[in-house]
């Protein structure tokens, strides 16, 4: 952040000083690292923050990582799932030439790259082995800057109750009954080498709320759209306890959530309330409760 930005940030929240707050505004800057994954924990840990959020890094995202990184050092080369089922998944890294007597483009398969999902053993045939292998055994430790980014929408959806205010994410909206719960995900990756949560309080007018509601009610209306999505995917499938439970406590923390906004922005979510209930209607028949 520049000199300008600081200044301008503290006297945003000067000047909202003294006046009822509906919430933050929160952006943040996460640059390009990688981080330990039992050193990410312990600073959860230390913050006071629930460490299941920041899942254990699966032997299948590493290695694709690996091959997509190997890829983009390569020269005219990218890579490609080529087969992802219950027992495996393969990966390949193809090699375009351009053939300028025909006015075309060759593609070499120059790599190709098998995993094992019951063993996690991975298989290399091609070019760049030895780059692929020493990638995937540092990925299967480490978080990245997307894993990272996605500890923290984790965090905000699930213990703050955050709402996005852009189509396209990047800023999103924290109640002020959340105000501790953030600056403890704040003061945590914060820690981080170059990471920082820019927070601008948000004034309670009658335009902030109307700005908010719309923002809120299509941020819950996406989710339900997952969820339907969801339930649709797995309607012939028979679902677990575990698996109902889990989806259960999914639909209870958007229905708090819609509370929490009525509440809030003095709002009336009927139509939400409704297509949530008929969602959860539908999830205790698939699972025969």
């Amino acid at each position: 952040m520049t000199n300008t930005q600081k200044e301008i940030k503290k006297a945003i929240a000067k000047s909202a000083e003294g006046y009822p707050l509906l919430g933050y505004a929160l952006y943040w800057s996460i640059p390009a690292m990688r981080v330990r994954y039992v050193d990410l924990l312990k600073l959860m840990q230390k913050h006071g923050i629930d460490s299941k959020i920041a899942k254990n890094p699966r032997a299948k995202s590493a290695l694709n990582r690996a091959v997509r990184d190997t890829a983009k050092n390569g020269k005219g080369t990218f890579h490609r799932k080529a087969l992802d089922n219950a027992e495996q998944a393969s990966f390949v890294i193809v090699n375009t030439a351009v053939d300028q007597t025909n006015s075309d483009v060759d593609f070499n398969t120059e790599t190709k790259i098998m995993f094992d999902k019951e063993t996690n053993a991975v298989a290399i045939e091609g070019a760049s082995r030895e780059e692929i292998k020493s990638l995937y055994e540092e990925y299967k430790e480490q978080y990245t800057q997307e894993q990272i980014r996605t500890v923290v929408l984790r965090y905000l959806y699930g213990k703050c109750e955050a709402t996005s205010v852009r189509d396209q994410g990047g800023v999103y909206f924290v109640p002020s009954t959340h105000t501790e719960d953030f600056q403890r995900i704040k003061a945590c990756v914060e820690e981080l080498p170059g990471v920082s949560i820019d927070v601008i309080p948000i004034i309670d007018t009658p335009e902030a709320k109307r700005s908010l509601w719309k923002s809120f009610v299509g941020d819950v209306e996406t989710e339900m759209a997952a969820l339907a999505r969801d339930l649709e995917e797995t309607s012939d499938e028979k679902m677990s306890d575990r698996s109902f439970q889990l989806r259960l406590n999914r639909f209870k923390t958007l229905q708090d959530k819609i509370g929490t906004y009525e509440d809030l922005l003095t709002g009336t979510a009927v139509d939400l309330k409704t297509k949530l209930e008929t969602l959860t209607q539908k999830l205790r028949v698939a699972a025969g409760a």
